[in-house]
């Protein structure tokens, strides 16, 4: 069986990563049993979540590359029959959440002392006492940086809202009257904007932009239809 490795759930959601749950999503959609572990980030080359084990040992990592791996390996067909005009909205809608949506909620998470101590100071508790804080610091410069590096973290507060609250608005346009991202019938990319839009939406952190997303029953709805079809359990 192939082996998934991501994080835990917490906060009220199946795993505090969208990555790795969108991962997950997609070995659901794809009717792929996985055994789910917790990740190792200084095991493999990327240091980063999800990643997966194959049988014989091979590493994939990136959750855009496990779906290339389902997709060519196991003959999964995430496109719903939809056409390329209408995948390629789709695949502009799933960059939206990961390469701006998704660094929203980690600044959010991470930078926010308040919303830190809640929530991603947990990963640091087997760290030994003496040094715990010193990691904390550099873990957290290290994601200021980044931050800094994409530019979200050059905006005020307010302004890192305002360009949440477009990105919410968007794919609430997107999304319209249909069930999923482009229709009837779910696509491999309502994964991440699940994924995206499940951990903003938890209320487990004070974060504006989440309140802003827990006001649009659309979205959440969707949410809600997309957790009953794949993860009934939780």
């Amino acid at each position: 069986m192939i082996k998934l490795y991501g994080f835990m759930p917490a906060w009220g959601l199946i795993d505090v990563s969208p990555y790795v749950l969108k991962a997950m999503t997609l070995f659901k959609m794809a009717n792929i049993e996985f055994d789910k572990q917790m990740a190792d980030l200084e095991s493999v080359s990327k240091h980063k979540a999800p990643y997966i084990q194959l049988e014989n040992n091979e590493i994939i990592q990136d959750s855009t590359f496990i779906r290339k791996y389902l997709e060519e390996e196991h003959c999964v067909n995430f496109d719903a029959n939809y056409s390329k005009k209408e995948l390629a909205y789709g695949y502009a809608m799933e960059r939206l959440c990961e390469n701006h949506l998704n660094w929203i909620l980690t600044h959010g998470r991470w930078l926010n002392d308040i919303n830190f101590d809640k929530g991603p100071r947990m990963f640091f508790m087997n760290a030994p006492e003496h040094l715990r804080e010193n990691i904390i610091k550099e873990v957290r410069e290290r994601i200021k940086n980044g931050q800094m590096a994409h530019g979200i973290s050059r905006h005020s507060e307010e302004e890192i809202f305002q360009l949440a609250k477009m990105d919410i608005d968007a794919l609430s346009e997107a999304l319209g009257d249909n069930n999923f991202i482009l229709g009837e019938e779910p696509c491999g990319y309502d994964a991440s904007i699940f994924a995206t839009l499940s951990g903003l939406a938890t209320p487990h952190f004070e974060i504006k932009a989440g309140e802003y997303l827990r006001e649009n029953k659309h979205l959440m709805a969707y949410i809600k239809r997309m957790n009953e079809l794949y993860f009934p359990n939780t």
